[in-house]
């Protein structure tokens, strides 16, 4: 029963809760980047950017049937980058913000 209802939720909900999370950093995602390009050291990193979605749509796979470990480890990516969403406004950080 509880994996029927888990199945369900994440057919139903599953693409909304990454886009949620993904429009909760863009902000602070765009004010550290705007302040990237500033420095004139780092005024490349859209080549960056551009590379490193060019590798994640080349090297994309099907779904990946995890272990408890991996799992646990996905959790606990969620949390801190839940946990830096969260953060950001109360340190005014945009860097916490981009990076969580």
């Amino acid at each position: 029963m509880n994996q029927w209802w888990q199945n369900r939720w994440l057919q139903e909900y599953g693409p909304l809760v990454p886009l949620a999370v993904l429009l909760a950093t863009v902000p602070y995602a765009v004010i550290y980047l705007l302040n990237l390009w500033g420095l004139p050291h780092y005024q490349f990193f859209p080549l960056l950017l551009v590379a490193v979605g060019a590798l994640v749509v080349q090297r994309w796979g099907g779904p990946v049937r995890a272990g408890w470990p991996l799992r646990g480890v996905r959790w606990l990516l969620l949390a801190g980058g839940l946990f830096g969403v969260l953060c950001a406004p109360l340190f005014a950080s945009a860097w916490m913000g981009f990076f969580s």
